[in-house]
């Protein structure tokens, strides 16, 4: 009996805990947010209730988005960050489990979460930072890093800022450009795929069709019949891109850091080569991306990009001859693993986080 009431109060304070790092991630008001496009615009409606709660949610589920949406209504940001500056385990590996949970469920709706009347929903001041779900994944996956809740807290980190994980294979791409900050043009590739193995992100956001004025079209055919399983995903990036995240500096033997810098970007306007090909598999992490429409308040705008900041493959693992191709052992699973193998290690780092 003492053990069960122990493992409640632990849960009710891993509850509180996640509410109050919420709160503080980011202000509630949004300004300025630059506008990107791409080949990919999802148009989320807007939430009409919230939280946006249903009887069928898990509880943890159901749990996350109550506590953390009435906190947020009711306490500013910046009266707790003493708190959270001083949270260590157990309470950080609880709020990395319901956020993981949470965003798996639906990350779609957790999107819309996010974005929707920010400004009115979350109490702040002129003296007073409000504060909103915005940010989560990389505000709550950060702090966790910095604190080294976990052994491999930056692994970690990626896994929390990841909206979807999934074995996919690839159908078609597309190709287009865009302006890019600074004038500078990205090369973009819409990629369209089935999903084969839905790892993290239960819901997937409808397929848009393609642009009207592609510069190139790689290759279509047929899209495959979708299933339980085999739900369409579309996802971009620009080919000129850097592919080696930031997280590849490396030790040589002295102890000296050095960066890996050959074969850095996602394609070649020289040869055509392209890193995402027709017809072949992936592993993939990806994350809904803010994606501002100023004539268009009544919907919460999206694009989906993989996540390139950490890693040699720029969140988007080709399986080569079966086996998936992760040349510098990003995860810390090994090399030359099977698909299978590779899937297997993903979901017991995943258990991990669940399983606190």
């Amino acid at each position: 009996m003492k053990n069960l009431l122990a493992a409640k109060c632990l849960r009710f304070l891993g509850f509180c805990s996640l509410a109050f790092l919420l709160i503080a991630t980011h202000p509630s008001k949004i300004h300025g947010q630059s506008t990107f496009h791409g080949l990919i615009h999802f148009h989320f409606p807007q939430l009409t209730s919230n939280p946006p709660i249903t009887t069928g949610m898990p509880y943890d589920v159901l749990m996350t988005y109550i506590y953390v949406d009435s906190l947020c209504r009711n306490v500013y940001g910046n009266t707790i960050d003493s708190v959270i500056n001083q949270m260590g385990n157990p309470y950080m590996s609880y709020v990395a489990k319901y956020l993981y949970e949470t965003v798996d469920y639906d990350p779609v709706r957790f999107y819309q979460w996010r974005w929707t009347d920010l400004g009115n929903r979350y109490v702040h001041t002129s003296l007073h930072n409000g504060a909103s779900p915005g940010f989560i994944n990389s505000e709550v996956g950060m702090r966790i890093h910095q604190k080294n809740i976990f052994a491999d807290s930056q692994k970690t980190e990626l896994f929390l800022q990841a909206d979807y994980i999934a074995d996919v294979q690839v159908n078609y791409t597309v190709e287009g450009s865009h302006p890019g900050a600074f004038g500078l043009p990205l090369h973009m590739v819409k990629v369209t795929s089935t999903v084969l193995d839905p790892i993290k992100g239960q819901v997937l956001p409808d397929c848009t069709p393609d642009p009207g004025v592609p510069i190139i079209k790689e290759k279509q055919q047929e899209g495959k019949i979708a299933d339980a399983t085999g739900g369409c995903l579309q996802f971009q990036y620009a080919y000129n891109w850097l592919r080696l995240g930031m997280g590849l500096n490396r030790q040589d033997s002295l102890g000296n850091y050095y960066t890996i810098v050959n074969d850095s970007t996602f394609g070649d306007s020289v040869t055509g080569y392209r890193w995402i090909q027709p017809d072949s598999e992936y592993i993939v992490l990806l994350s809904l991306t803010y994606d501002r429409d100023p004539t268009d308040s009544g919907r919460a705008f999206a694009s989906l990009l993989p996540i390139r900041w950490s890693g040699s493959c720029g969140g988007m693992y080709p399986v080569r001859n079966g086996h998936v191709y992760d040349p510098y052992n990003d995860f810390g699973f090994g090399t030359g693993l099977t698909v299978a193998q590779f899937k297997a290690a993903l979901r017991n780092k995943i258990y991990s986080i669940t399983h606190p």
